[in-house]
C-alpha cells in the first residue's frame, strides 16, 4: 500500500524532545515509521529557559530519527504546552482589499496574520492564528468566501498566544 504522505511531529517538553515520523494514508490512518525521545535541559516550567539547549535537543531528535527511518525531515507539525500558552476566539471585521468588493484568496490567506497584527495584550506574543469562519456583509458561517462579493469581511480566528514574559 502506498502512502499518501508523511508526517512529522516534534513535542518540546520540559524534560524531554519526542519526533516522530508517519506514513499518512489518506484517512484511514497513520503508521508510525520510528520515533526518538532526548533529553531537553533547555526548558524550566515549560518555557524555554536556555534556547541553544533546547535547539540542540531538538536537532538531535530529529536526526535520530531520520536515521531510524531513513527519512528526511523538511518540516514538523510541534507540540506546545504550558501554563504560559493560551487559547482564545476573537472577531474582527476586515475591509476587502481590492476595489471590486470581490473576495480573493489573497484577502483569506492573509486575514489571519492582519488580525494578529492588530491584537494588543501586553506580554503576550500571539504563536498561531487560525481561521474558522468568515462574516460576508453580515452574513455569518461562511467557510470558504474566495469569489464572493461583500464590502466588508468578519473573521472568526482562534489565536494561540504565549507569555513573554521570564521564567523565574
Amino acid at each position: 500500500m502506498a502512502s499518501d504522505e508523511i508526517v512529522t511531529a516534534i513535542d518540546i517538553g520540559t524534560t524531554k524532545v519526542c519526533t516522530i515520523v508517519g506514513s499518512k494514508f489518506g484517512n484511514r490512518g497513520i503508521q508510525v515509521l520510528g520515533y526518538s525521545v532526548v533529553k531537553n535541559t533547555g526548558l524550566r516550567k515549560g518555557m524555554v529557559s536556555d534556547m541553544e539547549a533546547t535547539e540542540q535537543a531538538v536537532r538531535e531528535s530529529v536526526e535520530s530519527v531520520e536515521e531510524k527511518t531513513g527519512y528526511r525531515v523538511d518540516s514538523a507539525f510541534a507540540g506546545v504546552t504550558g501554563a504560559h500558552i493560551q487559547f482564545r476566539n476573537c472577531y474582527e471585521k476586515l475591509q476587502v482589499e481590492n476595489r471590486h468588493g470581490v473576495v480573493t484568496a489573497d484577502d483569506v490567506a492573509h486575514a489571519p496574520r492582519r488580525l494578529s497584527d492588530m491584537i494588543d495584550d501586553p506580554g503576550r506574543t500571539v504563536i498561531h492564528a487560525s481561521t474558522t469562519s468568515y462574516t460576508l456583509d453580515g452574513e455569518s458561517g461562511i467557510r470558504n468566501p474566495i469569489g464572493m462579493h461583500s464590502k466588508e469581511i468578519g473573521v472568526e480566528t482562534h489565536l494561540v498566544t504565549g507569555s513573554d514574559e521570564d521564567v523565574e
